[in-house]
């Protein structure tokens, strides 16, 4: 007897797939693959949900599309995507009766972004590879030039994700997985020669080693055994010259670039202080926004800061709510609720990475699809607290 595939599983497999596409920023079209999945959802599912954060993401869009009404009308519309894939994030989580299955469609969703956007900077390496271009390389989509900083955007989602399952693999094989992942984000990154990629990584490894697990009392010392193994085999190699990786790391953009983190001056560079600083001291000066202090300064490589000089106030206190938004059902979700410590250390490590390239990137100009992957994030999530309070435990406090 053939079996029959339900409207349900079609209309999943559509979502995830335009999601993948979205986050991969395919053809460099991402709004496209972002709208496309709403439209599918609410053409295929009979109910559709909305709640009062959804509102803030409408009058981002409504902000941010009348200041960029001299664009036309396309560059209006994409100003919607955040607010279409946070709807879409919400529902996809909503419409579930089962927590297992809440919990499933939180992680498909992570899992869907993380790798859309990791595929992109994957083949951008394979692209780049034969070529000597030094730390700009090419984008594949465009086949001009992509800002190393802006490559390396498209693995941060990754790197949350690859540490969550190196520590807490849902399946074994998702360790060797993570590795992997890894391996590949530094191995470009030695071309790209960002300190971002190292220092958000180690972030994560460090938070990710010492999140509070729940389980066997001898699973905190395997991890740091674990930990330890890995930096003593990373030491090995660079010792014993196995491959010729120190000759290959010698010649590499990457060391150059890290001889400047001796004097301290990581921090200051890291964080785009000296982009930071003008913006804040004239901050009063430009409330309507227009992009005064871009025309002075250069981007401010900070989320908000950026979007105060283009948007002014409003827009202002419409991406610093989102923001608050997210951490806090974030931060319930992480104490509220007894979803699995796999999706929770998932969860805290992607929106960690994703707040890290937040604070030293011009996130609205260059890397729009990140910020609409975070809005889906954020609906998902929403939807897992709703979810929780109507068929779990509402009001227990878990301890992590």
């Amino acid at each position: 007897m053939a079996k029959t595939v339900s409207t349900g599983k079609i209309r999943n497999i559509l979502v995830y797939a335009m999601l993948f596409l979205a986050a991969m920023n395919f053809r460099a079209n991402f709004f496209y693959f972002a709208f496309g999945a709403f439209l599918v959802y609410i053409l295929m599912e009979n109910r559709f949900y909305i709640d009062n954060s959804a509102f803030v993401y409408l009058a981002l869009g409504i902000v941010m599309a009348l200041y960029n009404a001299d664009e036309g009308l396309l560059s209006m519309i994409r100003c919607f995507a955040p607010f279409c894939l946070y709807l879409v994030g919400l529902n996809m989580i909503t419409n579930n009766k089962d927590l297992r299955r809440v919990e499933r469609k939180g992680y498909g969703l992570l899992v869907a972004i993380c790798l859309g956007s990791f595929t992109h900077y994957v083949v951008n390496y394979l692209y780049n590879f034969d070529s000597q271009l030094g730390r700009n390389t090419n984008d594949i989509w465009t086949g001009t030039t992509m800002a190393a900083t802006g490559q390396v955007a498209l693995a941060c989602l990754m790197m949350g994700l690859a540490v969550a399952m190196l520590y807490l693999p849902r399946k074994n094989w998702h360790r060797l997985a993570a590795i992997g992942a890894m391996a590949l984000i530094l191995l470009y990154n030695m071309i790209l020669a960002t300190r971002t990629a190292i220092v958000s990584l180690a972030i994560l490894l460090v938070v990710g080693l010492f999140y509070p697990k729940k389980g066997a009392p001898d699973r905190r010392l395997k991890q740091f055994l674990a930990f330890g193994g890995i930096l003593g085999a990373v030491i090995a190699v660079f010792a014993l010259d196995i491959g010729g990786v120190s000759g290959l790391i010698g010649e590499s953009n990457l060391l150059s670039r890290m001889e400047k983190m001796v004097d301290g001056s990581v921090i200051s560079d890291g964080l785009r202080l000296q982009h930071k600083l003008p913006y804040l001291s004239e901050m009063l000066d430009h409330p309507f926004g227009g992009l005064h202090m871009r025309e002075k300064y250069g981007y401010a490589h900070d989320l908000l800061l950026d979007g105060y000089d283009e948007y002014g106030v409003f827009g202002f206190g419409l991406l610093t709510a989102v923001l608050l938004m997210g951490i806090r059902q974030g931060w319930r979700l992480l104490r509220r609720t007894d979803y699995s410590q796999e999706y929770k250390l998932a969860l805290l490590l992607v929106y960690m990475a994703v707040l890290l390239e937040f604070l030293v990137e011009p996130i609205l100009s260059g890397m729009a699809w990140l910020f609409a992957c975070f809005s889906l994030i954020n609906g998902s999530v929403a939807g897992m607290n709703r979810q929780w309070q109507r068929l779990g435990k509402p009001g227990s406090d878990v301890v992590l």
